[in-house]
């Protein structure tokens, strides 16, 4: 190594390395500004460049909101913007985020029903009906329409006007059906017990499982 290089080399490890803002493309002097370090890419830029680049994004309905850094995959994080946006903003940001996640995840999201209703469940397997606490009504998350009492999802797909006729009329005879078979059932005399030809008992007032309920 020559002179001249040595001294180069000595020269750098005193004199602060500049760094330039990927936004602006000015200087970064973080003794001077604010600085935000990215926590995906730990690059650093200015704090007021990083709120109007999310504030543009707000504008343009980018969720999830990336890095800054075209060559950064990652998104920024929520701690982050929860301190660059307001109060308002990041609210309306979770809201959007969350709509898009349950939008590309069909399989584990359903949204509410009801017209205009913004409320989302998460799919419960074996367990279809989710009741919304903002409109008071019930939506069938596999369906993805409102719950249809006394119906599967395949009857509910495939049963014409008359078999929904055929089920009004037996509901207003007081009749159950079969849980296990879908068969309808009228109890002429006799206890709740119902030991169905299937072989499924069941109790004749909820229908439920016989002994899994207190009627």
């Amino acid at each position: 190594m020559n002179s001249k290089s040595f001294f180069r080399r000595l020269f750098s490890l005193f004199v602060p390395r500049k760094f330039h803002c990927e936004i602006c493309l000015e200087i970064i002097r973080p003794k001077k500004e604010k600085v935000v370090r990215m926590n995906c890419c730990r690059k650093k830029y200015h704090y007021d460049c990083v709120k109007a680049y999310a504030s543009a994004c707000m504008g343009s309905l980018d969720v999830p909101m990336r890095c800054p850094d075209a060559n950064c995959p990652s998104g920024i994080s929520n701690r982050l913007l929860a301190k660059i946006l307001s109060e308002k903003d990041y609210a309306l940001y979770q809201k959007r985020a969350r709509i898009d996640e349950a939008t590309r995840n069909p399989d584990r999201f359903t949204f509410c029903s009801t017209p205009n209703c913004e409320e989302i469940f998460l799919v419960v397997p074996d367990k279809p009906e989710r009741y919304c606490l903002r409109c008071s009504k019930s939506t069938c998350t596999v369906c993805k329409v409102p719950f249809h009492t006394g119906l599967t999802c395949l009857e509910y797909r495939n049963y014409t006007p008359e078999d929904y006729k055929a089920c009004r009329a037996f509901s207003k005879l007081k009749l159950q059906r079969c849980m296990k078979c879908r068969l309808w059932v009228e109890r002429t005399q006799g206890c709740n017990h119902i030991w169905c030809r299937c072989g499924f008992e069941f109790c004749y007032v909820c229908s439920k499982k016989w002994k899994t309920c207190k009627c």
